[in-house]
């Protein structure tokens, strides 16, 4: 699978050891650098998620969901879903949803989430405080202003947070065949137009073998509209309708009162209304 460290483009001015919040790191499909195979930029709380909806889903049965995330890059998309769910039920009644299980690809972005440092943004903080009532060292420990970059400064991640995410090197395409899908709730986003014809297709029989009812599978906008003319668009609703899986989550249309399986891989998009 992909572990193309070499063939990512990092500044020289720039220490290596960076949260993908500072440094959007490209990895390439060969030396020539002409056909980028997958990006890696996140933030925390970042805006393409509507956040109060995802936590609502997530403690919508009385069953605790298993959250998986995929693609997690830093750390900063799952920490974001603890943190919502701290804020809502508090340290102890959260537990029941920990350890969030995180995988990424890329073996640098896992060392960075594993580092318990971060850098954030003064928007990234204020964003957080806004969305939750705890004091920020529940979470973050401020340490310095980071060399490289005045918006950003380093924060160390409280043992309490780190505790509730397990980071590993991983990949949805080869972990699929293995992962808990009763009750579960996993993040694959932004990651459709980079797999190829052939990874899609096994990853959606994959998936139609293994989907219940209770199964849902978050995606972005990015999956739906990819930018660039390097990347196919994957068509992710034909695909999912081919293998069946449309069908799947009746009782979750009627619940939001959405029309169609278009509408339900959006639940927990901004674009849906809360």
């Amino acid at each position: 699978m992909i572990s193309a460290v070499s063939n990512v483009t990092i500044p020289q001015k720039y220490n290596k050891a960076l949260s993908f919040g500072t440094l959007e790191r490209e990895v390439y499909k060969n030396n020539q650098k002409k056909e980028i195979k997958y990006r890696n930029n996140t933030t925390l709380f970042r805006q393409d998620l509507n956040w109060r909806r995802v936590t609502n889903y997530i403690i919508s049965d009385e069953k605790p969901k298993k959250i998986y995330c995929y693609a997690c890059s830093d750390g900063s998309e799952p920490y974001s879903v603890a943190i919502m769910l701290i804020s809502k039920l508090g340290w102890k009644g959260a537990q029941k949803y920990f350890p969030i299980i995180a995988r990424d690809i890329d073996k640098f972005a896992v060392n960075r989430a594993k580092s318990g440092f971060i850098n954030l943004t003064d928007i990234d903080v204020i964003g957080m405080m806004k969305k939750q009532n705890n004091p920020l060292t529940d979470f973050f420990i401020y340490k310095k202003k980071t060399a490289f970059e005045d918006n950003y400064s380093t924060y160390k991640v409280s043992d309490r947070l780190r505790a509730c995410v397990n980071f590993e090197k991983g990949n949805l395409l080869d972990d699929a065949k293995n992962l808990n899908y009763d009750n579960a709730v996993i993040f694959f986003r932004n990651v459709w137009p980079y797999l190829s014809k052939s990874e899609r297709r096994n990853l959606m029989t994959d998936f139609s073998e293994r989907f219940k009812e209770n199964t849902t599978l978050v995606v972005g906008a990015y999956d739906e509209n990819p930018e660039g003319e390097n990347f196919i668009v994957p068509n992710f609703e034909y695909e999912m309708e081919k293998y069946d899986l449309h069908s799947m989550g009746q009782k979750i249309y009627k619940k939001y009162k959405i029309n169609g399986f278009k509408d339900f891989i959006k639940v927990l998009w901004h674009r849906m209304k809360i």
